[in-house]
């Protein structure tokens, strides 16, 4: 199982197990793009550890592009490309730079959704960073990072759901 996954804002999928980072290939079929993901772990018993790669992709909301190539997709389809991939690997820790930058509020919604009940449903780790200072109410923890040093950390013993948050 990998240790974690990052989630950045230029759609690039990084993982630090194995330090390696690529970008989606122009030529591959997305869905093929998100199962990719497994060709590059060694070992069988990383690929047990792996979510199936259509129902994550239908989960961030694009079951029914399943056969586009990248070329076909906008920027916030390929950024939720690049969420269902880091979700696929089943990582420990979920390390998200700005999910939602190229989505609308709808879809942000729903991704971050996904994210928080990742968290909770399936025990794992999810940071989010963000400029969005709406999004405190939904975590566990509030991390405050002001010129790269830490100025504060928080507690919410009662986040909330991201339903109930406007911004």
């Amino acid at each position: 199982e990998p240790l974690f996954e990052i989630i950045s804002p230029d759609f690039m999928r990084v993982n630090l197990g194995a330090w390696k980072a690529r970008k989606l290939p122009p030529e591959w079929l997305f869905n093929m793009f998100v199962a990719s993901a497994r060709r590059f772990d060694d070992g069988d018993a990383v690929l047990k550890t792996y979510l199936d790669a259509a129902e994550t992709l239908r989960k961030v909301g694009l079951g029914d592009r399943l056969k586009n190539f990248p070329s076909q997709l906008s920027g916030g389809d390929q950024q939720r490309v690049a969420i269902a991939r880091a979700l696929a690997k089943n990582p420990k820790l979920l390390l998200c730079d700005e999910p939602t930058g190229a989505l609308d509020y709808q879809t942000g919604k729903a991704i971050l959704k996904l994210l928080q009940d990742t968290c909770r449903q399936m025990g794992k780790t999810v940071i989010v960073i963000t400029h969005n200072s709406a999004l405190r109410a939904m975590a566990d923890r509030v991390i405050t990072v002001k010129s790269g040093t830490v100025t504060s950390i928080e507690l919410n013993p009662v986040p909330t759901d991201i339903s109930e948050i406007e911004w």
